[in-house]
């Protein structure tokens, strides 16, 4: 049929795809969306909603032949639209509410669904869905933010640090410019907090919670507390831009009666860069360059692993 031939790997040397007929309806909905012409948003919801039931109907499309179907998309707006798709049959499952996927695909136009599909079920779809999607963009943002979302749902602790950051490297170039840095740490906050903690990354922890606005001292400080590996304290310890932090520091190795890591951090607190005294200028402009420095320190740490 017409819709079998669609042409969707437009980036690429264009190919037709092997479409079963019962993928003729999506095929053609697609190459609508990618021709920014008219599509069936709810009907192509319908479509996919019952292969993501905990008892699909019998004679329906399944999961391995979407798959299939999807693993020969290159274009990168349809595997966005694809994607977006499955993260909102996910959300709308039956599910606690803190569970939810941000996705900034599409944000208009999204049917109201019931609580009829099955959370793994959707979750082994996306997954699938995000990996193929990822070996063709690599550097699609939303593509690794979402991937990001399914790691830390899955526990996947070190995958979940190293696509946020990887987000943060492309947003900055390589973590040298700040300035576009706030929105990505304010989405990504909460979970690349909570993912360092669950890998024993006490030290970088203390440091993201003094990157916040208004600083969280209170995080961060606890953080510092847990931090007992001295390499790591070698390597950070001359990083740190907040005084507060470093007589936190000096408070915890003197209790703890270690002498010379107390008196290496005394050291760091006479550095004339982090002086409060300094022009305002001078002073943002060394916190942001040791904020870079932290960054890239950290997204090195976790790529070595």
């Amino acid at each position: 049929s017409i819709a079998s031939a669609v042409l969707l790997n437009l980036n690429r040397q264009p190919t037709i795809l092997e479409i079963n007929d019962g993928f003729d309806f999506i095929a053609g909905q697609l190459w609508s969306y990618i021709q920014n012409t008219e599509f069936d948003l709810t009907t192509l919801f319908k479509f996919l909603l019952p292969m993501h039931t905990t008892k699909p109907p019998e004679g329906s499309m399944n999961r391995s032949m979407l798959l299939e179907f999807c693993y020969q998309i290159t274009d990168e707006r349809t595997l966005e639209l694809l994607i977006a798709i499955i993260v909102k049959l996910f959300n709308d499952s039956e599910k606690p509410e803190w569970h939810n996927f941000n996705c900034d695909i599409i944000t208009r136009g999204w049917p109201k669904l019931s609580k009829e599909a099955d959370m793994t079920a959707c979750l082994a779809t996306l997954t699938r869905l995000l990996d193929h999607a990822l070996s063709v963009h690599p550097h699609n943002l939303k593509l690794l933010t979402i991937s990001a979302n399914c790691k830390m749902y899955q526990g996947d602790n070190e995958n979940t640090v190293r696509q946020l950051l990887s987000c943060g490297a492309l947003l900055s170039d390589g973590f040298t410019n700040l300035s576009v840095l706030d929105r990505w740490l304010e989405a990504s906050f909460y979970n690349l907090v909570k993912a360092c903690m669950n890998v024993n990354a006490h030290i970088e922890v203390a440091l993201l919670c003094c990157m916040k606005t208004p600083p969280d001292y209170g995080t961060s400080f606890q953080a510092l507390k847990r931090t007992t590996d001295p390499d790591s304290l070698h390597v950070y310890y001359p990083l740190f831009w907040d005084v507060n932090l470093l007589e936190c520091a000096i408070a915890q190795h003197h209790k703890r009666g270690e002498t010379l890591l107390r008196d290496f951090v005394i050291g760091l607190m006479g550095q004339p860069e982090i002086n409060e005294n300094n022009p305002p200028l001078l002073l943002r402009r060394t916190i942001e360059a040791k904020k870079c420095v932290f960054l890239r320190t950290l997204f090195s740490k976790i790529f070595a692993k």
